[in-house]
């Protein structure tokens, strides 16, 4: 017997990921130099950002999962494009010693994740169209 899991649970299942891993790495902090101002996040706080945009996505799932005509197979790519592009500049990170090897992936995974939240807004106006 095949069982699928509910679409908005993939989400909850990113947003428990993030969530732990910001409290395992409270205490560091990712430096960011643009032109003269100096910004330093926490990864406390920027892994708890991703956390709740996980949420917020994982709730538009539960709420349009209620009309039955989300595509199924669009929402495990957009979890797909979403969880890899996410969770491999977040690990880059946490190596301190290889910060070119993020430098050299993060343009590659914001492009894919942008595939990504395309392929979210098409499934979101596929849903309201189909009735």
């Amino acid at each position: 017997m095949k069982r699928n899991i509910k679409p908005h649970y993939l989400f909850l299942i990113l947003v428990a990921i993030f969530v732990t891993l910001s409290f395992l790495c409270s205490n560091d902090a990712l430096d960011i130099n643009i032109q003269d101002t100096y910004f330093v996040v926490g990864y406390y706080q920027m892994l708890l950002l991703i956390a709740f945009y996980f949420a917020i996505i994982s709730g538009i799932y539960g709420l349009i999962e209620k009309r039955k005509t989300t595509s199924i197979q669009l929402v495990r790519i957009h979890w797909v494009l979403s969880s890899i592009t996410t969770l491999v500049p977040v690990s880059l990170l946490f190596d301190k010693n290889n910060f070119s090897l993020f430098n050299y992936f993060l343009p590659h995974c914001g492009i894919f994740h942008l595939i990504g939240i395309l392929t979210f807004i098409f499934n979101i106006i596929y849903t309201l169209i189909k009735k």
